[in-house]
């Protein structure tokens, strides 16, 4: 049996880890979380999503995708 931190899975989020410690405090200052990010990010690039799309295309489940949307529309984002 492998390692825990041997396991494909592990290393991906560890590698996603890393590289998103070079861009969190960007985003922090800006005021934005990841996700939120990921959001405006995909709407910019492709127009006319819907909502499942949305969801699958940034890896964000649907139950937290509708209050991620709710914020950014309080907030004139979206």
């Amino acid at each position: 049996m492998h390692k825990f931190n041997e396991y494909l899975p592990i290393k991906l989020v560890m590698a996603r880890e890393v590289t998103m410690s070079f861009f969190r405090p960007i985003l922090h200052e800006a005021d934005f979380t990841d996700q939120q990010w990921r959001v405006l990010r995909a709407l910019s690039e492709f127009s006319g999503l819907e909502f499942k799309e949305l969801a699958k295309l940034t890896c964000i489940l649907s139950p937290s995708l509708t209050g991620l949307i709710k914020r950014l529309k309080e907030r004139n984002l979206i």
